[in-house]
């Protein structure tokens, strides 16, 4: 599928598997990728995922890109980037001389919270530039696909297994630049291009999470809190029927904003404690001293069933059935305090 994009000069071709963009004359490329790091004159560049068949290893890759080259028709001379996914989704924006085309992974349809993402990013710009104002595009690049990833919930940001990442800058050559003035307008250009086709595609991926998946990235699956609550059922037996109603019971609670605010924090504060990020504070071996996630986990519990959730709580704090045995000193209290708020919901009716 052939795609126009805003720029003069050159043809771009885009599709799940690859893109090319092939310029009338040569031009230059800089930025950096696995497959590709520094300033050269091309006549084409290409982003192009693996075959099926090869994993995402290729053991010889200068022979597969040579064979992609020929087999794509490609002119030369060539650069290309392999994306280590079998497929890709891609998204292009374009404001006056500046045209930014963002890939990331089809399979990011179920997202990681917190997790890496892999994106490939392609810059046009329809001008010459010097090497100086294109560091500081590549720069400028970096900071805006930080800022979107932390904004939607990504916040360890860009994956590093496949390091460095592609992000690549085409314009028509090397020079003063044709407004050397200008730069400040540029790098603003190329931000919103970036930031806009950035956050499309990772709203078409699913992202932000909802609150079960950022609980299920964090170990803890609504029918693993199922199971927690059956655990101490009293006065009547296990059942299909009785995990419905406990497990529609979870799935209510997390539609109130306040129940939602507090896991939320529960899990926000757990992360932290987790990688030692406050300095003077190790609550690793959960301190008797360490009371304020059983406040939060009570609160949890009062919001969804009132005062009497809050002895209930106590029982699954103490006894910690289930996956609340296995997780960190603030979010086993957090899930104590909303299944015991649930289980107190549901022998109220």
């Amino acid at each position: 599928m052939e795609v126009t994009i805003g720029v003069h000069d050159f043809d771009l071709f885009m599709d799940q598997n690859s893109i090319i963009l092939e310029g009338k004359d040569e031009f230059i490329l800089f930025g950096c990728s696995k497959g590709y790091s520094g300033c050269g004159k091309f006549k084409s560049v290409s982003n192009h995922t693996l075959k099926p068949d090869v994993g995402r290893v290729v053991e010889d890759e200068n022979r597969y890109i040579e064979d992609l080259i020929l087999e794509k028709k490609m002119a030369t001379p060539a650069a290309v980037v392999l994306t280590p996914f079998a497929s890709i989704v891609n998204e292009i924006v374009t404001i006056g001389p500046v045209s930014a085309i963002i890939s990331m992974p089809k399979e990011a349809t179920t997202p990681p919270i917190y997790g890496n993402i892999f994106i490939s990013t392609l810059v046009v710009v329809d001008q010459a530039l010097d090497q100086g104002i294109l560091l500081k595009l590549l720069m400028e690049i970096q900071e805006t696909l930080a800022n979107v990833l932390w904004d939607f919930g990504l916040r360890k940001g860009i994956s590093t297994k496949n390091s460095p990442h592609p992000i690549l800058i085409v314009c028509k050559r090397l020079g003063g630049g044709e407004n050397p003035d200008k730069t400040p307008e540029l790098e603003d250009l190329i931000r919103k291009c970036v930031e806009k086709a950035s956050s499309s595609l990772l709203g078409d991926l699913g992202y932000p999470l909802s609150i079960t998946q950022i609980l299920s990235a964090s170990g803890v699956e609504i029918d693993d809190l199922t199971a927690a609550g059956a655990e101490l059922l009293v006065g009547v037996d296990d059942s299909p029927e009785i995990r419905s109603r406990i497990k529609t019971e979870l799935e209510k609670a997390l539609g109130d904003v306040n129940v939602v605010s507090m896991v939320l924090a529960g899990i926000r504060v757990d992360e932290d404690y987790q990688h030692h990020r406050v300095r003077g504070v190790d609550v690793d071996d959960d301190p008797a001293y360490l009371y304020a996630d059983e406040v939060l986990g009570m609160a949890i519990a009062n919001q969804i069933a009132g005062t009497k959730a809050i002895f209930n709580f106590k029982r699954y704090d103490e006894k910690k059935p289930g996956i609340i045995s296995k997780l960190g000193p603030m979010l086993d209290d957090v899930c104590a305090g909303l299944v015991a708020g649930c289980m107190s919901k549901i022998f109220e009716e």
